[in-house]
């Protein structure tokens, strides 16, 4: 279990940065921030809706109206899922 009794709030407008180690958990939870992934338990809150309970399409759009993702190195993005999603899209 990589995310254990998370629970964060963040300000609305601001700019945050994860840091953290190798297999701390940052890819996992900015999947489950963007919607590209669904937690096994618990809930994903975005703007006030419970993004878990939605379906992948919903999901994927709360993602891309309410977030701002920037990857600090263009190599990590392109091998995210988030960049396939986005190539797939542009199809």
């Amino acid at each position: 279990m990589v995310l254990n009794e998370l629970d964060l709030s963040v300000a609305e407008s601001q700019m945050y940065v994860l840091l953290g180690r190798s297999g701390s958990g940052k890819s996992t939870m900015l999947n489950l921030l963007s919607g590209i992934d669904q937690p096994d338990t618990g809930q994903v809150i975005i703007a006030g809706t419970d993004i878990s309970k939605m379906n992948e399409k919903d999901r994927t759009n709360i993602g891309e109206t309410t977030l701002a993702l920037y990857f600090s190195r263009l190599i990590l993005f392109l091998r995210s899922p988030l960049s396939r999603m986005l190539y797939y899209r542009c199809l």
